[in-house]
């Protein structure tokens, strides 16, 4: 697990504060062609049931890489799972 706090300007998306910090792959996994593929050169793979899921505060029903607005003191996370 890799914890760090980055400064990112009110406004800006989960997207824009990864790559403060890590390299980021993007690609349509799912739905849209500014999603988060890959982080740090791990990749999301669908047909193998492999992905990264976004969480702003706990909460990852209606969190978008590229569309959701951070505001002050977000705690956002990205994880890597297996959906088997």
């Amino acid at each position: 697990m890799i914890e760090k706090e980055v400064q990112v300007p009110e406004g800006a998306t989960p997207k824009q504060a990864l790559k403060k910090m890590c390299e980021v792959t993007e690609g349509k996994v799912c739905c849209h062609p500014g999603e988060v593929k890959g982080i740090d050169g791990v990749i999301g793979d669908p047909a193998q049931g492999r992905y990264w899921r976004l969480t702003i505060n706990g909460n990852g029903k209606d969190a978008s890489p590229h569309r959701s607005r951070l505001k002050a003191h977000d705690q956002v996370s990205w994880i890597y799972f297996e959906d088997k």
